[in-house]
């Protein structure tokens, strides 16, 4: 759905140490100066000499639809470098659509408005089906 190939981690130099999180995690803010908050998933245990999966994060920046302002990051975890944002231009052209239809059907659009006159026809056959059973 999201039309992004994952991110893998490049084969680190022998005896290379993870980063620690809060610097991966530094580097993410550093790229991305406008972000409201930051989520960190965090890895599964790994085996000795495994390479460790990419670092996964969510990070939220302020736009004016929920659907835009995230965007999952992933970052080395022994560098700190990003390897891949997916922001919401990445996604499918299917996923964005329906993304906009529910964005536009909530009545999000127009916020208190919008939601009002989503609201006004459900309210309208409420009130002509009790008026119904009188």
């Amino acid at each position: 759905m999201m039309a992004v190939t994952p991110a893998t981690t490049p084969t680190p130099a022998e005896n290379t140490q993870l980063l620690p999180i809060e610097e991966a995690i530094q580097s993410t803010k550093d790229r991305f100066f406008n972000w409201t908050s930051i989520a960190i998933h965090l890895p599964k245990a790994m085996l000795e000499g495994e390479t460790a999966p990419p670092l996964k994060l969510d990070l939220t920046r302020p736009e004016y639809t929920p659907s835009r302002a995230w965007a999952p990051v992933e970052v080395d975890p022994y560098t700190g470098k990003i390897l891949q944002v997916t922001t919401f231009q990445d996604r499918s052209a299917r996923l964005r659509a329906r993304l906009w239809t529910r964005f536009l059907h909530t009545g999000a659009d127009l916020a208190s408005v919008g939601r009002l006159s989503q609201r006004s026809p459900q309210s309208v056959h409420c009130f002509l089906a009790i008026r119904d059973l009188l």
